[in-house]
């Protein structure tokens, strides 16, 4: 009698192992408090770690990705893979070291709030409750935001085991089904981690359109051929494809765990080659340290900076998954979150299955059925949820920011509609045929030229606004109005290479303190063919450009003509002009489309040093050096960005603005 006496007081108690007492009433008891502590972290204002991160798998194509990543679900390896197209998304959770199973594919809708509780109800936090430390929230926001409490009632009222969470409203917005699995797994899964598994496509094609999807955290995984490194005839190449991932991940996420793994380690020919393994790692050890790059994951059980693995063989798998479980926990470590979060989460995927993408005013009701009204909490959380790989918000434009992807597959299938590599994914021809687009289809994979009729048959009817928005708001498309055409362009399908002279007075973009990355200079192309475009359909007259991959000729306006040509091997850009008319505009011209790209689609990452030509002698000079002895062309004023120069190239500005304002409204 004392002891149940005891039980009504402490609801805490949710778990105990019984001698000689009554054991039906006991267990009736402790699963009566199970309900209730359940309904009070769904609605009190403890801290978590949420344990999930994203795993990104990158590098060159046929390198081994995607077996990899089905080696690491425990699949069975394929012979023979097809290339892929963008990116596949799979859903897995690990944990539990050297003597788990292999990770499991997850496909079903989770309960992220119902979860989360239960694993707070089996775990002790370090964090402090939300309140006084929620991200993105002050004290006082937080207690006008706060998840409802519940009135005080019975047990009675947790009718059918069903938690409600109710606003002041009294309407009811969240339910929660109370389920002893729920703590079952709680306790088998407290160490495990929830992993979104991205595979990038590694076809250069492909390149361009990575850079807006490359998380700022997360745990990144360099896939490489080790054959490839250790053959003389292919390895410089394969250093130069090894150097370009790194430093597009330093680019991206200087600071996030890179685990590499080295494919094709079980290869007969390979395992024959005397010292192949030290060769390899030596090579890898140069190369980091010429980069300056610290954030790779030592193997050290083998003493190697990588992870050598066979997927036939099935060969390191195992040591594969704990390095990177170990290294995705690890990237958790300092980050807590309120149930209020996850409520948020489930709210905004319960359109999963109607809906592809939602707008931002449907998720800051999303937010408010979850207590959460301060438009600042709403972003961190969004930016969390991109993050670990449950949705695509992307953020550098007011359009992008309004626009929230649910179905981050979908996304990528449908711009690998139209960005694809030819060799590996060309369209299905009979079809194409068939509804009289074969020329169409001939000259977007030859010239980058996408009628709209071809967009339409490749992405539905319906989809083509959204599609044809979100890749202008990225500059991986633009508009193609030339010779009465109202077509798009897009530049990273281009892939004829200009191999002539080019001469005139030069500008030089110098990234060799970098990198100069893949995609970059498709953008430049796809902003300057914009303007042209929108100056033709105000009413201009401008010749057609003509483009090549590496070198461009278009007319920025009427009398401002631009020749831009890329040189990868010297990481150089340059600006050529025949005349020296016009030169101080066409600097400040490419000065702020290359500031709009790096701040837009690189992260902010990119540096690069600017010279420019002196007419007397040919010899090219740092710009600042140029701005000091207000050398001519290139400055007719004391500062380049001056406000006198501000105004003069207003129509600049305006433009580059209304490129971030495309119309995603519903």
């Amino acid at each position: 009698e004392y002891f149940m006496d005891a039980l009504n007081i402490n609801k805490s108690l949710i778990s105990l192992e019984l001698g000689s007492f009554d054991r039906d009433k006991v267990e009736d008891k402790l699963t009566q408090n199970k309900k209730i502590r359940f309904k009070e972290m769904l609605n009190g204002n403890r801290k978590a770690e949420w344990n999930r991160s994203r795993v990104m798998f990158v590098g060159k194509g046929r390198a081994g990705k995607t077996a990899t990543v089905r080696s690491l679900l425990g699949k069975a390896f394929q012979e023979t893979t097809s290339s892929t197209m963008g990116a596949e998304i799979s859903e897995t959770t690990g944990g539990g070291g050297m003597y788990a199973k292999s990770w499991n594919e997850v496909r079903r809708i989770r309960d992220h709030a119902a979860e989360f509780a239960a694993r707070m109800m089996v775990t002790r936090s370090r964090f402090a409750p939300v309140n006084d430390t929620e991200p993105g929230s002050n004290k006082d926001q937080q207690e006008q935001t706060s998840i409802p409490s519940f009135q005080k009632e019975s047990t009675s009222d947790l009718v059918g085991n069903r938690v409600r969470n109710e606003s002041n409203s009294g309407e009811n917005h969240v339910i929660r089904e109370y389920d002893e699995k729920l703590l079952v797994n709680a306790k088998g899964q407290s160490h495990s981690i929830a992993l979104s598994l991205w595979d990038f496509g590694g076809q250069e094609v492909f390149h361009s359109m990575h850079h807006i999807f490359l998380t700022n955290s997360g745990v990144y995984v360099h896939v490489f051929d080790v054959r490839a490194l250790d053959s003389v005839e292919e390895r410089e190449m394969a250093l130069s494809n090894f150097d370009f991932w790194m430093r597009s991940i330093k680019l991206h996420s200087p600071n996030s765990p890179v685990v590499l793994v080295g494919t094709f380690s079980g290869d007969s020919n390979y395992k024959k080659k005397r010292d192949a393994q030290e060769r390899v790692n030596n090579l890898i050890k140069e190369l980091l340290e010429t980069m300056g790059m610290d954030q790779v994951v030592n193997n050290r059980e083998r003493k190697l900076t990588y992870f050598p693995i066979d997927n036939k063989e099935q060969i390191g798998i195992k040591s594969l998954q704990t390095a990177i479980e170990k290294e995705a926990i690890r990237d958790l470590s300092n980050l807590g979150v309120s149930i209020r979060w996850m409520v948020f989460l489930d709210n905004i995927l319960r359109y999963k299955k109607s809906s592809k993408y939602l707008h931002m005013t449907l998720v800051r009701k999303c937010a408010e059925e979850a207590g959460i009204q301060s438009l600042n909490e709403i972003d961190v959380a969004l930016k969390l949820f991109h993050e670990r790989g449950m949705l695509t918000h992307l953020t550098t434009t007011e359009n992008l920011r309004n626009i929230i992807v649910i179905q981050p597959q979908w996304l990528m299938d449908g711009l690998g509609q139209v960005i694809r590599d030819q060799n590996h994914h060309s369209f299905d021809m009979e079809k194409v045929v068939s509804v009289g687009l074969e020329k169409d289809a001939q000259r977007m994979f030859s010239k980058g030229i996408a009628s709209r009729d071809l967009l339409e048959f490749v992405w539905q009817y319906n989809e083509i606004p959204f599609f044809v928005d979100l890749m202008k708001s990225t500059m991986l498309l633009s508009e193609w109005s030339f010779n009465g055409e109202q077509n798009f362009l897009i530049p990273s399908l281009l892939q004829t290479c200009y191999e002539g002279s080019v001469s005139g007075i030069k500008c030089n973009f110098d990234f060799s303190g970098t990198f100069l990355p893949n995609g970059l200079f498709a953008r430049l192309i796809c902003l300057c063919v914009e303007n042209s475009s929108l100056h033709i359909q105000k009413g201009g007259m401008l010749p057609m450009p003509r483009l090549y991959k590496n070198y461009a000729v278009l007319d920025f306006e009427q009398g401002l003509r631009l020749r831009l040509l890329e040189e990868k091997s010297a990481h150089k850009i340059s600006l050529i002009l025949d005349s020296d008319k016009n030169a101080s505009k066409a600097l400040y011209i490419l000065v702020s489309m290359l500031r709009k790209v790096n701040e837009d689609a690189m992260g902010t990452g990119l540096t690069w040093a600017t010279y420019v030509q002196d007419p007397q002698n040919s010899k090219m000079i740092p710009l600042e050096e140029a701005r000091m002895k207000m050398l001519k062309p290139w400055f007719h004023v004391k500062d380049l960005l001056g406000s006198a120069e501000k105004t003069k190239y207003l129509d600049l500005a305006s433009f580059l603005e209304s490129f971030s304002v495309i119309d995603l409204k519903p």
